[in-house]
């Protein structure tokens, strides 16, 4: 475990994980984990590996941001046992409810310019 406030290179990290936030930007994916600790592991290595794209203004960064990651309720018994981490599209839990509401894709407002910059200025 690396010290606290230790920068990870985004090269030290598994080629997967960037794979993981992008797939679950699209869809829900559930990851199955064999420990609790191994699970708060893989998602603090999805929040590093996402704020290092970031910094580091990796094309694609914006999108990784999309993807959730959540905890799911522990399922079966003894060996049995396991931890689901959940990576979906942000927003997802609410599809149910917006397509019962019929709400369709919103159209982006492209602003053209400063909005202020129509306002008379006091001298």
């Amino acid at each position: 475990m690396p010290r606290k406030n230790t920068i990870v290179p985004i090269e030290a990290f598994d080629p997967r994980i960037k794979q993981l936030l992008l797939d679950g930007s699209i869809k829900r994916m559930e990851v199955p984990c064999t420990s609790s600790s191994q699970r708060t592991a893989l998602r603090n290595q999805l929040f590093d590996y996402r704020a290092r794209a970031r910094e580091q203004k990796l094309e694609g960064a914006v999108q990784l941001y999309r993807a959730k990651v959540t905890f799911a309720p522990v399922r079966g018994e003894g060996e049995e046992r396991v931890w689901p981490l959940i990576i979906a599209p942000r927003g997802s839990e609410f599809d149910d409810v917006l397509g019962q509401a019929h709400v369709q894709e919103a159209v982006p407002i492209v602003a053209s310019g400063d909005p202020l910059d129509d306002l008379k200025v006091e001298e």
